[in-house]
């Protein structure tokens, strides 16, 4: 994808939103990171004007909700089950993974626990979400 693009970052810990902004910036060209800590935050960007991401990377879990009951409301929305979403959890524990599948979500990732691990992660993520699979073509916000 050579095009600019937008990649909707939803996660409520700052630190997770700045490594994986470093990593973007530093790899990812052409591309704007929308960071969203909460479920208001990232409802507020999806509705505005701003550009429709080709991509959301998603925390598991965002208190007092989790990524599976954000996944569940998007994709009950016609205009957003385009949208590929990528579950990223700080655990360990995979016992959830079918359910978040159920649901809608693309992948789901154990995160990393060295910036070293989040540029190969997220390499292979640009690589094969954003290089290689063909995205639905978006004309704008109302697909």
């Amino acid at each position: 994808m050579n095009a600019s693009f937008t990649v909707l970052l939803v996660d409520d810990d700052e630190d997770e939103c700045l490594i994986i902004e470093r990593v973007v910036q530093e790899s990812w060209a052409n591309c704007q990171l929308i960071c969203a800590r909460s479920r208001e935050e990232m409802y507020t960007y999806l509705n505005g004007p701003g550009p429709r991401p080709v991509l959301i990377l998603m925390d598991a879990n965002i208190p007092p909700y989790s990524g599976y009951e954000f996944i569940q409301e998007l994709r009950a929305e016609k205009r957003f089950r385009s949208i590929q979403i990528l579950v990223l959890t700080g655990s360990s524990m995979l016992d959830q993974v079918d359910d978040y599948y159920a649901v809608g979500a693309n992948a789901y990732m154990v995160k990393p626990v060295s910036f070293q691990e989040y540029k190969y992660l997220l390499s292979q993520v640009r690589s094969f979400w954003l290089d290689v699979a063909v995205q639905p073509h978006r004309q704008n916000n109302n697909l």
